[in-house]
């Protein structure tokens, strides 16, 4: 029997071995465009929240009414007065633009506590030029960039006067940190939960004539960019173990048994000629800036060199089973 509480806390947490993003901080590119004081300025309205769930297992609700005792908090969705634009767009595309022109500041609260679990509208609100105020088991320090965020938690008691107000202080002083990190080297990148429609195959790959398929579809660098952007959402404790998740997903055993990284012996086929291998290449460094060509690679020829193992393996657990049938 599977317990399914545990089968997912061991794929959410970030020392999993497989972990799924939602969004990660980047380098900034120099072309981007920096937030400039006068776009903070032009907001009118101080904090909202969109909300579904108006009560929880880790009593949120109980925090908002503790807020809006002094401040003013704009609620959109079930749980409040107000809803968002109905536009051509989607609901939630234009709950976040709304966020954007008008708040400063987002209630993103999780609804229950667990460790790690953080979901989109921690980057979402971030990426948006808005400060969030966040509520949840996570080490929110490990996943953001200093002074961009609020954590209500800090603050155990906020029927405490001195506590209130300290938070309330923070909440005025946040729009020149903001400013700060904004102007610094990291902005919010959002992962893609799916790959586009007309992607031409399905992972795991299963012969080469689906590389060829995909080899011809990522020749196109916008087609190459968005798959590395989708295998950068896939990872694990550190980049050894990020690249042998992405490759896990990309091959199947017995095609990687196939291949090696220079192809030159036992009629094996190169993976360093692969557009494929640019894209796993530009997926690891999305997330780990810091890390060289020369260490992805060295965990690829690792992986590949193994796989003829992997496929023996497989087959010896399925003929043991077979034994039991």
């Amino acid at each position: 029997m599977i317990n399914y509480s545990s089968f997912n806390k061991s794929n959410a947490t970030n020392d999993s071995d497989i972990v799924r993003r939602y969004g990660y901080i980047k380098k900034r590119n120099t072309n981007d465009t920096l937030l400039k004081e006068s776009q903070l300025k032009t907001k009118s309205k101080l904090l909202a929240w969109f909300v579904s769930k108006c009560h929880t297992i880790n009593k949120r609700e109980n925090i908002y009414r503790a807020l809006r005792k002094y401040l003013e908090i704009d609620v959109y969705g079930q749980c409040g007065t107000l809803q968002c634009p109905k536009e051509d767009h989607s609901s939630s595309s234009n709950c976040y633009h709304l966020l954007e022109t008008k708040y400063k500041f987002y209630l993103a609260f999780e609804n229950s506590h667990c460790k790690d679990y953080v979901t989109e509208k921690l980057f979402e609100t971030l990426k948006r030029n808005v400060v969030p105020i966040v509520y949840g088991e996570v080490n929110y320090q490990k996943i953001s960039p200093p002074n961009s965020l609020i954590e209500i938690s800090k603050f155990a008691n906020l029927s405490k006067h001195q506590e209130l107000s300290t938070l309330l202080l923070q909440i005025k002083e946040q729009n020149n940190q903001i400013l700060a990190w904004k102007r610094s080297q990291s902005t919010v990148a959002l992962v893609p939960r799916s790959l586009p429609e007309k992607f031409p195959v399905l992972f795991s790959l299963r012969n080469n004539s689906h590389v060829e398929e995909l080899e011809n579809y990522i020749a196109l660098k916008e087609n190459l960019d968005s798959l590395s952007v989708f295998l950068s959402s896939l990872g694990g404790r550190d980049v050894n173990n990020r690249v042998n998740v992405i490759l896990r997903y990309v091959f199947d055993d017995r095609l990687a048994s196939t291949y090696n990284f220079c192809g030159k012996r036992s009629n094996k086929t190169a993976i360093k000629d692969l557009h494929l291998r640019k894209a796993i290449i530009d997926s690891i460094k999305r997330v780990s800036t810091q890390t060289t060509e020369k260490e992805i690679d060295s965990t690829i020829k690792n992986w590949l060199k193994h796989a003829p193992e992997r496929v023996k393996l497989s087959q010896r657990c399925s003929t043991s089973n077979l034994n039991y049938v």
